[in-house]
């Protein structure tokens, strides 16, 4: 990205330089404060919409075609062949124990096994989905390449909710996202609308409308605040396993849409600073406060 830079006053270098280095940072990811928490060279931003073609928006091109594994990400293709199966409705709710939703037995729905990242609950479905049937349904859905498909799960069911031995790119997961999105995948399309549905994430309230007359003054239409903007309604799926954290997803508003991905090497403990990163696309400032309680 080309940016002005100002020659430096000869009176004053150091503030010049100073001046200049921050104005660069401001330039070149303005309000970004919790993508600048990723740490530089690990973490790449992809984005697009109905009428632009996925583009790179921040972080490291090396990682556009690295494969990763897709870790909690392929609860989205779980949770929608078990859809498309009738195996289960977007109400139907599962008892699942997750240590990292405590100690209790919780009987969650999808959305909340989604939104929570509930291990248990897709440990417990994909079973019923079968593997024929999830294998058909992977294959068709043009998820990954076949070639990419072959051997990736075991005897063992339990990695199936981080994709077994799947890898995955961030330039393959982006792509995925907007065939979803614009419905370009022959399979599942009967209950494509529930799937999306169902990967809804909280959203900050607006705040209230500043600038109107002073208390006690009469009302004109000039006085009147602004008609409020639509909210961002924000959708999508985290992911951390593997030395890989994700947040893929997408937000609509006024009918049109924007699809975002937020891949970052490293630690578990990078997800905030994912979930952060992703929300700030749309302007939202992410707060863990705004996760409804579980049941």
């Amino acid at each position: 990205m080309a940016v002005a830079q100002r020659q430096p006053q000869h009176h004053a270098p150091t503030i010049a330089w100073l001046g200049l280095i921050v104005g660069l940072l401001l330039y070149a990811w303005p309000s970004w404060a919790q993508v600048l928490a990723l740490p530089a060279g690990e973490f790449i931003i992809l984005e697009s919409d109905q009428e632009t073609p996925p583009r790179l928006v921040a972080g490291n091109p090396d990682l556009l075609d690295i494969p990763a594994c897709p870790a909690s990400t392929f609860k989205i293709i779980l949770a929608w062949a078990a859809l498309e199966r009738g195996i289960i409705a977007t109400d139907t709710r599962l008892p699942c124990r997750d240590p990292h939703l405590g100690s209790a037995t919780r009987r969650l729905d999808l959305g909340q096994a989604l939104l929570y990242s509930s291990n248990a609950y897709f440990q417990t479905l994909a079973p019923r989905i079968g593997r024929p049937a999830l294998d058909t349904f992977l294959r068709e859905s043009g998820y990954l390449p076949p070639d990419a498909l072959r051997g990736w799960l075991g005897k063992d069911w339990s990695p199936v909710v981080k994709g077994g031995r799947l890898r995955i790119s961030p330039r393959q997961q982006h792509v995925f996202l907007t065939r979803l999105l614009n419905d370009e995948i022959a399979v599942g399309q009967r209950s494509r609308p529930a799937l999306l549905e169902a990967l809804r994430w909280p959203v900050p309230r607006s705040s209230p409308q500043e600038g109107g007359p002073p208390a006690g003054a009469m009302a004109s239409p000039a006085d009147s605040p602004p008609a409020r903007e639509e909210a961002w309604e924000v959708f999508g799926k985290t992911g951390a396993a593997g030395g890989a954290v994700w947040f893929i997803g997408f937000s609509r508003r006024a009918g049109r849409w924007k699809a975002v991905t937020v891949f970052c090497r490293g630690p578990v403990a990078r997800r905030p600073a994912v979930i952060a990163a992703f929300y700030e696309r749309f302007g939202l400032r992410w707060d863990p406060a705004l996760l409804p309680p579980l049941p």
